[in-house]
Formats: structure tokens, C-alpha cells, sequence
């Protein structure tokens, strides 16, 4: 039987380059808590804010206690966690979900959802209001208005 012989040159490259990659694509969220109740509890990805046209958005992660069901006209599901990416116009109190993500208990995307196409008020006290809060803390904090 033939052995391959590696080319030494090659090797360290392409070994160094697979590390990079693969730890690239391992990189995990880094989620914190900002709203804890009995029923559910809402986290952030910091690393996930960002801002598009001038107005902040992030992800959060809001992890239910027991399932979940969804029904809406035929569709039907059952969810413990979803990821909302939210964006916020920090001047004007409002906000719009660009994208919603439901998954399972096993931690498996059971749906997945565009968002809305308009903004709408911010309810004051509310679990929105809170996430509106700290967004807009970064928001500022890195430069914007």
C-alpha cells in the first residue's frame, strides 16, 4: 500500500487556516438575562446589536417555562424558545420584529418568520420597553443619536 506523502509547505497553511475557520463558525452567544418572570425569561446576544440606516437592532432569545403553542389561520406549532431580532428607532419610541425564529424543546427550529413591515409604539413597563432601554444605552454609547 501507497502512503501519501504531505507536501510541508502546504500542510502548516492549510492547518493553520482550518482553525481559523473552525473557530470562527464555533463562535457561541453570549446571552444575558435583562426580564425574568415565572412564566419566561428574555436574553440578549450584546454581540448580536448592530445597526442598519441609522437604527439599532439585536436579537433576543425569550425562553418559556412550558411549551408554547402557535396557531394562525392553518399553522400550527408548539415552541419553547424563540430568537426575535428587534429594531428600534430610539427618537421616536417605536419598534418592528425584522424576523422571529421558534424552536423546539430539543432545540430544533420548528418556524421561522418574517417580520413586520411597519413600527409601532413602544408600551411603556413592558418586556419591549426593556429591551428598547438597553439598545438604545448601546446605541448611544457607540455614537448614535
Amino acid at each position: 500500500m501507497k502512503q501519501l506523502k504531505l507536501n510541508k509547505k502546504l500542510t502548516k497553511p492549510m492547518l493553520y487556516l482550518t482553525l481559523i475557520f473552525t473557530t470562527t463558525l464555533i463562535q457561541a452567544a453570549d446571552w444575558e438575562t435583562i426580564v425574568k418572570t415565572p412564566e419566561y425569561e428574555i436574553l440578549v446576544d450584546i454581540d448580536s446589536f448592530n445597526v442598519d440606516k441609522g437604527l439599532p437592532y439585536i436579537t433576543a432569545n425569550t425562553a418559556y417555562k412550558t411549551t408554547q403553542n402557535y396557531q394562525k389561520n392553518n399553522v400550527k406549532f408548539s415552541y419553547l424558545t424563540k430568537h426575535i431580532t428587534t429594531q428600534f428607532n430610539c427618537q421616536k419610541h417605536i419598534y418592528k420584529q425584522l424576523n422571529r425564529v421558534y424552536y423546539n424543546k430539543n432545540n430544533t427550529v420548528v418556524a421561522r418568520a418574517k417580520g413586520q413591515a411597519s413600527f409601532n409604539a413602544i408600551i411603556p413597563k413592558s418586556s419591549i420597553a426593556a429591551l428598547e432601554s438597553l439598545v438604545c444605552q448601546v446605541h448611544k454609547m457607540v455614537g448614535g443619536t
